[in-house]
């Protein structure tokens, strides 16, 4: 394994997090990524992020980026095999030891099966949600056939990952009943970029409620005006997250006649600190996620957090950092009970004390830097050598030479994570406590 290990991690849309200037845009998967980038880079790894813009500003210290079109996310299908092969191009430009994907999709996955099948370069993915790995399981929004073809294909291709890296010990579970190896590696708190610049602080005193996150349906962003209409003694501040004006604008004007609602539009991530800095409590009305980062960020800074039901494996009930008021069918009792309980962790100054010191040792005890890049360090390093390993197993023996089937006897010998075809494999890291974390 060579000395100075190089990743190469893709994240098309992370050039927010990586600018030091206020720039909207970038999500939790992005979040997480340029954290893992830059804690990579300061141990020692040779860092390269492909994105498809260019970050604004100084360079991040320590990662090199490259541009690749990607011009097919949220463009035309026209520029898909184009950028695939673009892709295909500076990965063989950056050579790197190992890459890192995470919600790459089925088409960015597919090439790179073609390029590990080629090179031989192992590739890791960080599961974003269950639905990755649950077998027959959609999104509401993919019902016909058409629309569940790239899920059902990004399922698949999965079983090629030479590593999968869970975020929650449920998906860490279900990885294991459907017969794939997963470590469970938390998210991991903190700035992306503790040198950006960000705009002037907020003027809003603090106290309010907080929405945070993208206009995706699986978010419910509509639920959060019926909160507030239902609690008009409540302050909410609303930021979105996204590029898309059209969406934004249509997502704000439905606040119109609430004047206990303030939308702040599309905020960079620099910016949202000071929000989370001030708010009194973040409301989450999600249907499902994973584990948001928005709770990271609450939690850093005392809040507690109020869902509608996400409560990723149990945390916020077993460690008292919140409250869960479950919206299954958005029914008005359901939505009332929701709205009711954001003014206990309001107004009692007592209560809101204990959750924020229970969450500030919850972020300490589960999700600090150290500890989770010091394992995902680890079992990098690991997966890397077991290729390393491979590669030297893949020489022709004596009397195979130049022989097709002489690779393909070698090849059977591969130390793959997958039920067909595997000998040795990289360390599996059970969680960290038997049922809770």
């Amino acid at each position: 394994m060579p000395v100075t290990p190089r990743i190469a991690m893709i994240a098309p849309f992370i050039a927010p997090l990586l600018s030091d200037e206020p720039v909207p845009g970038g999500g939790g998967a992005e979040r997480q990524m340029a954290l893992i980038a830059r804690g990579l880079a300061q141990r020692g790894w040779d860092v390269h992020v492909l994105l498809r813009d260019a970050p604004r500003g100084r360079p991040t210290p320590g990662l090199r980026t490259w541009v690749v079109p990607f011009r097919y996310l949220g463009g035309p299908k026209r520029h898909l095999l184009p950028d695939l092969l673009a892709l295909r191009r500076t990965l063989r430009q950056v050579r790197p030891d190992i890459i890192g994907i995470r919600n790459g999709g089925p088409y960015i996955t597919a090439s790179l099966i073609a390029h590990r099948w080629i090179t031989r370069t192992p590739f890791v993915v960080w599961l974003q949600s269950d639905h990755d790995i649950l077998p027959g399981v959609f999104y509401p929004n993919e019902r016909s056939f058409a629309q569940r073809l790239p899920a059902r294909a990004y399922k698949f291709s999965l079983r090629f990952a030479d590593l999968l890296i869970a975020q929650t010990e449920r998906q860490w579970q279900i990885a294991a009943r459907v017969g794939r190896d997963a470590i469970l590696i938390r998210n991991i708190a903190g700035m992306p970029r503790s040198d950006a610049r960000p705009s002037p602080a907020p003027t809003c005193p603090p106290g309010y409620v907080l929405w945070a996150g993208s206009l995706a349906p699986n978010k419910r962003p509509a639920l959060l005006r019926a909160v507030a209409r239902l609690a008009p003694e409540l302050r909410f501040m609303a930021a979105a997250n996204g590029t898309n004006a059209e969406a934004l604008a249509r997502f704000g004007a439905q606040f119109q006649g609430l004047p206990n609602v303030k939308f702040l539009g599309a905020v960079p991530p620099a910016d949202m600190e000071a929000w989370f800095a001030g708010t009194g409590c973040l409301l989450n009305t999600s249907a499902e996620e994973g584990f948001p980062n928005t709770f990271l960020q609450a939690w850093q800074y005392g809040a507690p957090v109020v869902t509608a039901g996400v409560d990723p494996d149990g945390v916020i009930t077993a460690h008292g950092l919140g409250l869960v008021s479950p919206v299954r069918d958005e029914s008005e009792a359901e939505v009332r009970a929701l709205a009711a309980s954001l003014s206990p962790l309001l107004s009692d100054d007592a209560l809101r004390e204990s959750v924020a010191a229970k969450a500030r040792q919850y972020i300490a005890d589960h999700h600090s830097q150290d500890a989770n890049l010091s394992a995902l360090d680890r079992v990098l390093r690991q997966t890397i050598a077991a290729r390393t390993n491979t590669r030297r197993s893949l020489r022709p023996q004596k009397g195979t030479e130049g022989t097709r089937s002489g690779f393909r006897r070698r090849e059977r010998e591969e130390p793959q994570r997958t039920a067909r075809k595997h000998q040795e494999k990289p360390e599996i890291i059970p969680p960290t406590t038997p049922t809770r974390g």
